[in-house]
């Protein structure tokens, strides 16, 4: 099952453009519009509050000798819990220090034969992320726009690869702070000799608060 989860070492990290993004609107009802602005107030010391994300996974293939067309959709919603940690920002880096945090939901599946509805489950999720730390390189694009110049905010599915520069949105409202990404991937993936085509979708919001 497709999961995104932030800040996570040893998973595979996926760039997260925000060129034809959210907008500034993620998962927790956040509107970015007029809060960005001056990129001087996003420098100083932020606690971690929570992340919010909104997860769809779509895995398409056909059966071999049959020619049946098989679907399943995953749907997965949660607001992290027991979170700790802080984003330290600077004239030129962004730094997670201690991020640590727990999921705990349940997904939604949906199998379909020839786009027809055959079956709907609930799926308990839980996961725990271990502290982790993460550097990245940012500067700010448009007022309420960052881009990661050489490295990236880590959004977790699977195994490591090489990451790409990415760029989020971001809002700032008084002593709040938050940092808005939506990504999505297609790819092809093959098991036991049937082929898949995989799409993944995911809105994130990360909310923090001035220290």
């Amino acid at each position: 099952m497709f999961t995104t989860l932030l800040f996570t070492a040893c998973q595979k990290e996926v760039s997260v453009d925000s060129s034809g993004g959210n907008n500034g609107t993620g998962s927790g009802g956040g509107t970015n519009t007029g809060g960005g602005g001056n990129p001087a107030l996003l420098k100083g010391e932020w606690k971690f509050i929570s992340q919010e994300a909104e997860i769809k996974s779509t895995v398409e293939y056909t059966v071999p000798g049959l020619g049946t067309k098989a679907k399943s959709v995953t749907y997965t919603k949660y607001t992290t819990l027991d979170n700790k940690g802080e984003l330290v920002i600077d004239d030129t880096k962004m730094s997670f220090n201690g991020i640590e945090y727990r999921i705990s939901t349940t997904s939604a599946v949906e199998l379909y034969s020839n786009n027809v509805l055959v079956n709907k489950t609930d799926t308990p999720f839980d996961y725990t992320i271990p502290e982790y730390t993460s550097v990245s390189d940012y500067k700010v694009v448009l007022s309420d726009s960052i881009r990661f110049t050489n490295s990236i905010i880590t959004f977790a599915q699977g195994s490591p690869v090489a990451s790409e520069s990415s760029g989020v949105k971001y809002l700032i409202e008084g002593n709040k702070l938050k940092l808005f990404a939506d990504r999505k991937e297609t790819k092809t993936e093959s098991q036991q000799g049937i082929t898949a085509l995989v799409i993944d979708e995911a809105k994130t919001v990360i909310n923090c608060e001035r220290k």
